[in-house]
C-alpha cells in the first residue's frame, strides 16, 4: 500500500460519525461530525455540521460549526456559514450573509495540520551489514 497519497472522506447527508477525525487529504461534511476534527483540508457543505473543534490547512465553510476553527493558511467562509466559536486564521475570506458569533484572531506564523503517517521503509544497514559483515562474534 503507498503510504504517501493522502486519503480524503466524505460524510455524507445523514451520516453522523462521533468522536476523533483524522483526515491527511480533503473531509468533505455534508452531515455531522460530533467531535474534534484534524484535516489537511475540510469543506463544510450547507448541510454539513461539526460540533468539535477543528483544525486545518484550508477551510471553506458553507455550513455550521459549534467549537474553535483554526486555519492555518486559507479560510473562505460562505454566506450560507455559521461559525460560533473562535476563529483563528492565516488568510481569511468572507461573504456577505455569513454568520460568525466569536473572536476572529489572525495567526502569527503558519503550522502544518496535516496528519502525519509513519513511513514503512526498510531500516538502514549500518556499516559493517553493507560491507557482508555481521554484528554476530564469531568463536575461532
Amino acid at each position: 500500500m503507498d503510504t504517501t497519497k493522502q486519503s480524503n472522506l466524505v460524510v455524507g447527508v445523514g451520516v453522523q460519525i462521533t468522536g476523533k477525525v483524522e483526515v491527511p487529504g480533503l473531509l468533505m461534511v455534508h452531515g455531522t461530525v460530533d467531535g474534534e476534527v484534524q484535516a489537511g483540508s475540510i469543506e463544510v457543505a450547507p448541510t454539513g455540521r461539526i460540533e468539535g473543534a477543528v483544525t486545518a490547512d484550508n477551510a471553506e465553510i458553507r455550513g455550521y460549526i459549534g467549537k474553535t476553527l483554526t486555519v492555518n493558511e486559507r479560510l473562505t467562509v460562505r454566506s450560507t456559514a455559521q461559525l460560533m466559536g473562535e476563529v483563528n486564521y492565516q488568510i481569511i475570506e468572507i461573504e456577505a450573509g455569513a454568520r460568525i458569533q466569536g473572536a476572529l484572531k489572525q495567526n502569527a506564523e503558519r503550522k502544518s495540520a496535516s496528519v502525519a503517517y509513519p513511513s514503512f521503509a526498510a531500516e538502514p544497514k549500518s556499516d559493517s551489514q553493507e560491507e557482508g559483515g555481521s554484528d554476530v562474534q564469531q568463536e575461532k
